[in-house]
């Protein structure tokens, strides 16, 4: 196992970190909208949103059982130098891209729900897939046991 996956593993939880911390301030940002304008109706209160609603709430749950695939799967399969640390091994290269692909994919679940409050106004979108996203990045916390043991897994064969 390289030197360097429980410093990875670090900067990942670091990142998840930001990521639930970016949440809460679309929260804050929710509400200032809703002060700012009250009664807020959104940008574009005339169209129907109930069609889009559906459509993101399902890419929100495919994003929540996709994840961890892509994790696993894809992040593995993927050498892309997008660490914070200079000079890491490959395999915490895979591991970090790997778990920054499965954030990523639980962040864009809030800020469909920003976009949808935005657009008709209601808080409750934003806020029930707020609670989705943050669900999902606690979900998806970078474990230094669960890395190290990638990590393993990865080392055998031959990252």
């Amino acid at each position: 196992m390289p030197a360097d996956v429980r410093q990875g593993c670090r900067h990942a939880q670091l990142v998840t970190v930001v990521f639930m911390v970016a949440v809460v301030m679309y929260a804050f940002f929710v509400e200032m909208m809703r002060q700012a304008f009250a009664p807020f109706r959104g940008f574009a209160p005339e169209v129907d949103l109930g069609v889009s609603r559906v459509v993101l709430g399902a890419l929100a749950i495919l994003s929540l059982a996709v994840g961890r695939v892509l994790r696993d799967k894809l992040g593995a399969a993927l050498v892309v130098p997008i660490t914070p640390m200079p000079r890491t091994s490959p395999v915490t290269r895979r591991l970090f891209t790997g778990s920054l692909l499965t954030l990523l994919l639980s962040e864009a679940i809030a800020v469909y729900g920003l976009v949808l409050f935005l657009l008709g106004g209601r808080q409750l979108d934003f806020y029930a897939f707020a609670a989705l996203s943050l669900v999902s990045l606690i979900v998806h916390f970078p474990r230094r046991a669960q890395w190290e043991d990638r990590a393993r897994k990865l080392s055998r064969f031959g990252a």
